[in-house]
């Protein structure tokens, strides 16, 4: 999803990781894991990236806030919570630009029908409450990255 976000803003040229590990075995250069300011430099050099954005899932959280139940019917409150973070790696001197923070939350029910010993629940992930906390907290962190790169 911040990969979607980025790439929306039509200011950037995004670089696939899979095709990255390719041209990276290609040149003779292993990755053995996450991008670091101490491998950004080196990676940036060979594929002429000016800066590398990684980042990590602090909290994706979902609790019941309450509901009730019927016989064929379950409602329920829930609380979802996501925290991202990312770094801004510039390539030419593994400098950290930024360490930016993007959070989410949101609130609402859930309704799941059983019938015969199955649950039924509707609505795709983005429209439910954790998604809709994730997009927020999306929207947060790519809002702060592109701060940090128009500062460069």
């Amino acid at each position: 999803m911040v990969e979607e976000a980025l790439f929306d803003t039509g200011r950037y040229r995004l670089v696939e990781r899979c095709q990255l590990e390719q041209v990276l075995r290609e040149q003779g250069i292993g990755l053995t894991g996450a991008i670091d300011a101490g491998t950004a430099a080196t990676v940036g050099r060979v594929l002429g990236v000016q800066a590398f954005v990684t980042g990590t899932v602090n909290q994706f959280e979902l609790t019941s806030a309450g509901g009730f139940s019927l016989p064929i019917i379950a409602v329920g409150l829930y609380r979802a919570q996501v925290g991202l973070t990312a770094r801004v790696i510039d390539t030419n001197t593994a400098e950290i630009l930024a360490i930016v923070r993007g959070n989410g939350k949101a609130e609402g029910t859930v309704a799941i029908a059983y019938l015969q010993g199955l649950a039924f629940g509707g609505g795709e992930f983005r429209n439910s409450v954790l998604g809709k906390a994730l997009a927020q907290a999306v929207q947060e962190l790519v809002s702060k990255i592109v701060a940090a790169l128009e500062r460069r």
